[in-house]
C-alpha cells in the first residue's frame, strides 16, 4: 500500500491557532481514503478507493482567499462504506488531489471487477498422480518423489514412468 497524498485540513481554527489545533487529518494510499476528525475525540474512517466513483472539488470565496478547497468524494456501495459522500474540507492542492484520486479509484474499482468476476472452481476429477485416489489430499511432493523412486527400484515403474510422474511433480 503506498501513501499518494496526506493532509491536514486547514480550517479558520487552525489558521488562528497556528496549526495547533486540527480537527480534520487525511491520508490517500492506493487502497483506502482515511479520514481522522475531532479535537478532543478521534473518529476514524476508511473508505476503499474501489468504491470511489466520483470527486469534486470546491471552493468558497474565504476557501479561495486562503488558497484551500474541499473535495467531495461520491462512493458507490454507501452498505460497506456507510457514506454515499465524504468531504475533505479545507484542503491544500485541492485540484491536484481530486485528479490523483480519480486515477487510482478506476485502477482499484477495475481491480475490484476482475476479482468479482473470476470463479474459483474446485476439480475434483481424476488423479494426476500414479496411484493416488481420487479426492486424497496430495501428499508433500518430496516425499511422493521418494515413493516414486521406491518402486522404480523395485521395478513397479519403469525408468520412463518415472521419468514422467517426476516432471509432473516438479513442474505441475
Amino acid at each position: 500500500m503506498t501513501i499518494l497524498w496526506a493532509g491536514e485540513s486547514k480550517n479558520l481554527a487552525a489558521a488562528a491557532s497556528g496549526g495547533k489545533i486540527v480537527s480534520n487529518t487525511y491520508k490517500i494510499t492506493t487502497e483506502y481514503v482515511y479520514i481522522d476528525s475531532g479535537v478532543l475525540r478521534t473518529k476514524s474512517e476508511q473508505i476503499p478507493m474501489w468504491s470511489v466513483r466520483d470527486v469534486d472539488f470546491k471552493q468558497s470565496i474565504l476557501q479561495k482567499a486562503r488558497g484551500v478547497g474541499s473535495i467531495t468524494i461520491h462512493c458507490q456501495h454507501d452498505d460497506f462504506t456507510g457514506k454515499a459522500l465524504v468531504v475533505l474540507e479545507d484542503i491544500d492542492g485541492g485540484r491536484e488531489l481530486r485528479d490523483i484520486i480519480n486515477k487510482h479509484a478506476q485502477g482499484a474499482r477495475l481491480d475490484y471487477q476482475k476479482r468479482a468476476q473470476t470463479q474459483h472452481v474446485n476439480y475434483q476429477g481424476a488423479s494426476a498422480l500414479v496411484g493416488m485416489p481420487q479426492g486424497a489430499v496430495p501428499e508433500d511432493p518430496m516425499v511422493r518423489l521418494e515413493k516414486l523412486a521406491e518402486m522404480r527400484e523395485k521395478g513397479i515403474l519403469t525408468d520412463e514412468e518415472f521419468a514422467a510422474e517426476k516432471k509432473k511433480l516438479l513442474n505441475p
